[in-house]
């Protein structure tokens, strides 16, 4: 496990790579993150489950019909113990793959875990989200390109009242889009 709802800006949602890489688990549990652990490693049982993309972003969850039209739809509590093994406890997270101009990021890197360095927020001091809204941050690389950081960070995270950081750093976190 990469991600989790630990911080409250990731709901119906858990994150997990390996050496081929990471992929979105939807799922309909809140506070997973007790059972889950980031660094937890899991076995997942893909009989019953479809594999789709939710905007681009691969996932994996149940079939779910709307309108017509099949997609994925999130996992039901009552089903994730058929689906989600554990094995043993909580062991290291993943190194993240660093990343130093995002001309360099690949659609491999989807759903990894990541260190973007020699960045910058483009509004510095600002808080990540606003009081009552989700909110998109933009960041910047030494080379001019840019990307939204937490696009649409939840206001119930609880970073959502720290501020951008000033000057150049790096920041690590889950790949999406």
């Amino acid at each position: 496990v990469i991600a989790n709802d630990d911080s409250g800006n990731l709901s119906n949602s858990i994150v997990i790579q390996d050496e081929s890489g990471g992929i979105t688990i939807a799922i309909e549990k809140s506070y997973y993150y007790i059972e889950y652990k980031v660094g937890q490693r899991l076995y997942i049982k893909c009989k019953g489950l479809v594999l789709g993309d939710y905007s681009g972003l691969p996932q994996l969850g149940m079939p779910y019909l709307s309108n017509g039209v099949w997609s994925v739809g999130r996992i039901p509590e009552i089903y994730i113990n058929d689906h989600f093994f554990k094995d043993s406890l909580p062991g290291t997270v993943p190194e993240p793959k660093i990343i130093t101009s995002f001309n360099a990021i690949s659609p491999m890197d989807k759903n990894t875990l990541v260190k973007l360095s020699n960045i910058y927020f483009s509004e510095q001091g600002v808080p990540f989200s606003d009081k009552y809204t989700t909110t998109s941050r933009q960041l910047n690389d030494r080379v001019g390109s840019s990307i939204l950081v937490n696009a649409r960070t939840s206001n119930y995270a609880n970073f959502a009242t720290n501020l951008t950081p000033s000057g150049i750093g790096s920041l690590v976190g889950v790949l999406s889009y």
